[in-house]
């Protein structure tokens, strides 16, 4: 039985993460390849396993999607901010 797969073990590719509300760019090896389970394929990158749709092979469009979960991320933040009431008032 053959399985064919959108991206092979030791190709590089471009991924995102997110490390104390900052998303940042990677790039490194695909080490493995789970096949099955709620997502058919998972490929094991930068010590985490990620699915297809996060993986790129364009930096451009990496770049692209990291900055628009950077802003959505940023003005969830910022409403939180804004609810934040005096404290001092409050005796």
């Amino acid at each position: 039985m053959e399985i064919k797969t959108k991206y092979d073990i030791g190709q590089k590719l471009y991924w995102i993460d997110k490390y104390d509300n900052t998303y940042r760019i990677h790039f490194s090896n695909i080490k493995s390849i789970n096949v099955g389970g709620k997502i058919w394929e998972k490929y094991e990158i930068g010590m985490t396993t990620r699915a297809e749709r996060d993986l790129y092979t364009n930096f451009i469009a990496c770049k692209e999607v990291c900055i628009e979960k950077q802003k959505a991320n940023n003005d969830e933040l910022l409403k939180e901010v804004e609810k934040y009431t005096d404290p001092a008032n409050k005796f």
